[in-house]
């Protein structure tokens, strides 16, 4: 009896160091991810990607829409927050995947159009608008630096791949390879 219970203790703690291992590992490839997205890595963010995105594009043509769209918003910052929840963790046909709550914080710079005579009325109806979707509380309008600030939480889904956690955002394409059950509207 003494041996079974002994068994069943060893086995418990087995299962929560390994499972605590993975999820260190998860935590681990979040604030790596984090990090070259904050600091537009182009190169290293492209391996965060999950395989599926490359099943109609190459990496190198994937690399340069990203070089392309990144230097078109050159006036748009975008800062992920080193602080995130993983909200679920679940594991479906030997493929574990998990929902991230990570908050970000986008910065929409009109000085720009300062000279041109119109960022006051294009920053004012943009910031309407934001207000609208994302709340007064997590929009701000510096009207001195002609520039919008959005603070919101999204969630993010990662799947683990043979190469590691791989990480996408919930949208017509990636729906598909995403688990419902942890599937969660945009806030």
């Amino acid at each position: 009896m003494k041996k079974t219970i002994l068994t069943l203790i060893f086995l418990t703690n087995l299962s929560v160091m390994f499972s605590q291992e993975k999820d260190e590992k998860l935590f681990f490839e979040i604030k790596s991810f984090i990090k070259v997205n904050n600091e537009s890595n182009f190169e290293k963010m492209v391996e965060y990607f999950p395989e599926f995105t490359f099943d109609s594009i190459s990496r190198r043509e994937f690399l340069s829409q990203l070089k392309e769209v990144s230097s078109s918003t050159m006036n748009v910052n975008i800062k992920m927050d080193n602080i995130f929840e993983i909200d679920t963790l679940i594991t479906l046909n030997k493929v574990k995947y998990a929902r991230i709550n990570l908050p970000q914080e986008t910065t929409v710079n009109f000085s720009e159009f300062q000279d041109k005579g119109g960022a006051d009325f294009a920053s004012q109806m943009a910031y309407l608008s934001l207000v609208k979707e994302y709340g007064e509380e997590n929009v701000k309008l510096d009207k001195e630096k002609w520039t919008i600030t959005i603070v919101n939480v999204f969630p993010i889904y990662a799947i683990e791949e043979k190469s590691g956690w791989k990480f996408t955002v919930l949208n017509k394409k990636t729906k598909n390879y995403i688990p419902k059950t942890i599937q969660k509207s945009i806030q």
